[in-house]
């Protein structure tokens, strides 16, 4: 029998802290974590001025839960439904609700990323997926309003017209210049392995009533990176520190990045040969970035 989502939610809400004692309590550190979970809840509720909405404090409950526990441990005492998947759910229940504001939205946790762009349309939300192993992995939601109100939300997890978001915590959002099309550029890093780094640039469209994630917003050249996603993203890899600059600017409509060569970058620094300087420049002509930034 399928059970309605939202009932599942509070049920496991009620069994997590319920179980400290029992499930929890048997991991160690766990009930610890729970603990300064709840620490958390409290200090949000009470720091916040806006109107109380229960939804708030149970994705506040379920951030907390898993910016302290690995959440294949929380799977393991909720009958194996991720946190995630309920973090993904009940801010999806928060986007949609009218209201909420934008203020409620922007102090949501602190282990949430929010960011949006210019016109106010366009919204990032990450969260650190904690799963464990060196990928340091973030889960993204994109939110997006249209002139006449309609909401669309998209998750980097869709298994469909996913976002591609190569598990990066993005950090800009920028409306490009094209005339009629919605354009925007999304700019995150992330740590691939414990010596590995990367930056990306990812450009969404958005149509009426869908975001299209394969708009060809790179030079399809043999040697790109793309990520995990056809042309409409870039990515470029290096050891740790070895990223310099990835940025966009708008008044010239120019991505930049430099990097010192090592054995992950596109130019790869050969053995026993000192470290050299890369820049490339990319330059958006209203329709697509051109040049090709691995040569």
């Amino acid at each position: 029998m399928k059970l309605d989502k939202y009932l599942v939610i509070s049920f496991l809400l009620t069994f997590i802290f319920a179980c400290n004692s029992n499930k929890i309590a048997k991991k160690e550190g766990q009930q610890k974590s729970v603990k300064n979970a709840e620490s958390k809840v409290q200090k949000d509720s009470t720091t916040t001025n806006a109107v109380h909405f229960p939804i708030l404090d149970s994705l506040k409950t379920l951030l907390s839960i898993a910016d302290t526990t690995k959440s294949e441990s929380i799977a393991d005492d909720t009958s194996g439904h991720d946190i995630n998947d309920l973090i993904i759910h009940e801010l999806t229940r928060v986007l949609i609700n009218p209201k909420v504001t934008n203020e409620m939205l922007d102090s949501l946790h602190t282990s949430l990323g929010v960011i949006r762009s210019d016109d106010k349309r366009f919204w990032i939300f990450n969260w650190y997926e904690n799963t464990g192993g060196t990928f340091k992995s973030n889960i993204s939601v994109l939110y997006y309003r249209t002139a006449s109100g309609k909401q669309i939300i998209k998750t980097s997890q869709d298994v469909n017209n996913n976002f591609p978001s190569s598990g990066a915590w993005f950090n800009m959002i920028y409306k490009l210049p094209v005339k009629n099309k919605e354009l925007y550029l999304c700019l995150g890093d992330g740590v691939g392995c414990t010596t590995c780094i990367y930056s990306t640039a990812v450009v969404v469209e958005v149509k009426k009533d869908s975001i299209n994630f394969n708009y060809p917003a790179f030079e399809d050249n043999e040697g790109y990176d793309h990520g995990d996603h056809s042309s409409s993203a870039l990515v470029l890899t290096a050891r740790m520190g070895d990223i310099e600059k990835f940025e966009y600017n708008p008044k010239n409509r120019t991505l930049y990045f430099t990097y010192l060569t090592d054995d992950n970058t596109p130019i790869v620094r050969a053995r026993k040969e000192k470290q050299k300087t890369i820049i490339r420049k990319l330059f958006f002509n209203g329709k697509k970035f051109i040049g090709n930034p691995y040569e």
